[in-house]
């Protein structure tokens, strides 16, 4: 969470990040001043935002509710604030989609890996990461490494995910790649053996 003092100051952090949703205060002002706000604020069309006013404003909610923006008065002591923002978060999670860099191969025969002391077979692999099986339910590290078959080398990856996996007891896990520099877990992608591609 970041609180900034001005639309201008927030673009530059803007340009490098995008939150899970920006409340801009527009206090009030002139129509020319409170379109030109609300238009900054929606600066990027994926970040939901929420307009909120110290005090009642026509002038702004008119044009908050023309961009389609939830306009809240008196944020810090009106309960309908949360609401909003909760149902802002809820709607932008319902609409996103999730990225994928790499496409993933499935993996035959069974590849075992060494992972956070104990072994895990391999579901699916990209150039970007990997889902993993493991068999029993120990808690798995946020950052571990895993030792690859090929050349002993270890690669440092990230756990973005784990579920059980219902029909095989399973403990499911996505990671994605941490190194910059991956030549042999390149090498070893392209080694293994996708059975779709027959």
């Amino acid at each position: 969470m970041a609180a900034l003092g001005s639309f201008e100051e927030s673009k530059s952090l803007l340009d490098s990040v995008m939150p899970d949703l920006l409340i801009g205060d527009v206090p009030p002002a002139s129509h020319a001043s409170v379109k030109r706000a609300v238009r900054n604020y929606h600066y990027n069309p994926q970040v939901p935002v929420i307009i909120t006013s110290t005090a009642h404003d026509p002038l702004v909610e008119a044009e908050a509710k023309r961009y389609g923006t939830p306009y809240v008065v008196a944020p810090l002591e009106n309960p309908e604030c949360l609401v909003a923002v909760n149902a802002a978060i809820a709607e932008r999670r319902l609409a996103q989609r999730p990225v994928r860099r790499w496409l993933r191969r499935k993996v035959a025969p069974v590849v075992e890996l060494d992972v956070a002391d104990t072994r895990a077979k391999i579901l699916d692999i990209s150039y970007g990461g990997l889902r993993l099986a493991f068999a029993d339910a120990r808690s798995i590290p946020q950052t571990f490494e895993i030792t690859l078959p090929t050349d002993q080398s270890t690669i440092t990856v990230h756990r973005v995910w784990t579920a059980d996996s219902p029909h095989d007891g399973f403990i499911c896990c996505g990671a994605v790649l941490m190194e910059a520099e991956a030549d042999s877990w390149r090498a070893f992608v392209n080694a293994v053996e996708d059975p779709t591609a027959r």
